[in-house]
């Protein structure tokens, strides 16, 4: 949806983009700037060559990073340059860029230390449907790896949210797929950009493909909201709830 407001570039997901560039950084920060701008393309095209990202960069397009004065040679401008990069090849619009890995969630502070001022939207859920939905999706988390990684991303945005809570946004998936225009609205106030209604119906991804996002093309729809109820049997159910209890409370599900 943000995507379709055409001011935001969100590439598809990759889980080690920018914690490898962040890593490169920090070790070899003191290398010529020839080097780190090479360097980061090399790992940038590692890593987005799938048929996703369908990058390629020529030494010739990284004349306006090469020349970049010392006061700006820096690696957020980096990564600014590679993401809009993606932006240019799909023919998007962008304005500015974002990135919905969820596994950036805990790189929060890399994130902030390479971008203090960046916005952060969390889209929080039922912690029961999100340990149902890891089951079915079949990526080996049995019910307790998923209910410890539900408890640990609920802590990890309160702490964010507390330490930083300007720049920081949560917006409620059963809010979201019940009144998709008002959160909408409030995401784009949020982010400073213009609404659009239409953005309610157009969607672009690259990675829609994938199995955990065959759902996203989809009419939004509260009908899963309590899905997990149908498809969680009676003890799966009672175990989540005892893990969970304090998050859910806290977080009004319960």
């Amino acid at each position: 949806m943000l995507i379709a407001q055409t001011y935001v570039n969100i590439p598809p997901e990759s889980d080690d983009l920018i914690p490898k560039l962040v890593k490169f950084y920090l070790r070899y920060n003191h290398k010529p700037w020839e080097y780190i701008v090479k360097q980061s393309v090399r790992i940038y095209q590692q890593e987005s060559s799938s048929v996703h990202w369908q990058s390629e960069i020529k030494d010739g397009d990284l004349q306006p990073l090469l020349s970049l004065d010392s006061n700006h040679q820096s690696l957020d401008q980096v990564i600014r340059f590679l993401y809009f990069k993606y932006a240019n090849r799909h023919g998007l619009n962008s304005e500015r860029w974002g990135d919905k890995t969820p596994f950036l969630l805990f790189r929060i502070p890399w994130i902030n230390m390479v971008f203090p001022k960046a916005k952060m939207i969390f889209l929080i859920r039922d912690g029961r449907a999100v340990v149902n939905s890891y089951l079915r999706i079949n990526k080996g988390y049995s019910l307790e790896t998923a209910a410890e990684r539900w408890i640990r991303s609920m802590q990890t945005i309160e702490k964010q949210q507390k330490n930083a809570a300007a720049l920081s946004k949560v917006i409620r998936y059963e809010d979201l797929v019940s009144q998709p225009e008002k959160e909408i609205k409030e995401i784009v106030e949020f982010l400073g950009l213009t609404f659009r209604p239409e953005s309610l119906k157009e969607v672009f991804l690259g990675d829609d493909d994938l199995q955990h996002h065959k759902n996203v093309l989809q009419a939004l729809s509260p009908d899963n909201i309590s899905k997990w109820k149908q498809e969680m049997s009676k003890i799966e159910i009672e175990e989540v709830n005892k893990m969970m209890a304090p998050q859910l409370r806290k977080w009004n599900y319960w």
